[in-house]
């Protein structure tokens, strides 16, 4: 592939092993590969905060919802709110909360937090 590409790559599975490498060995740092793989999408951590804080079926959630068809109360939002907060170690603030009309809103809001 190397030879094909010109790129680098390398092949791990979720346990930080080896597969497959046109790399230095001690480029790569297997403890990374298996923290990356532990770590949840930001999209499940929102569904999941929405799912067992508010409620919320997993079958109605995608990011064109609106968040008042869920019929969201605020204690509710606020719960899923700060799972989130917790899960990915960020503060979303209250203005941003405010904003959110959707689940794309939520997903938009935590993307732009978490980088």
């Amino acid at each position: 592939m190397h030879g094909i590409t010109r790129v680098d790559f390398a092949v791990m599975d979720t346990e930080g092993n080896e597969v497959a490498t046109t790399m230095q060995p001690d480029f790569i740092l297997p403890q990374a590969v298996v923290q990356f793989a532990d770590s949840p999408a930001d999209s499940q951590v929102v569904q999941d905060a929405l799912v067992s804080n508010a409620s919320v079926v997993p079958e109605n959630i995608d990011d064109t919802c609106l968040l008042s068809a869920l019929d969201l109360d605020t204690l509710s939002l606020y719960a899923a709110v700060s799972a989130i907060e917790h899960e990915l170690a960020i503060t979303i603030p209250d203005a941003v909360v405010t904003q959110w009309v959707a689940i794309g809103d939520i997903a938009s809001s935590v993307g732009e937090l978490v980088q």
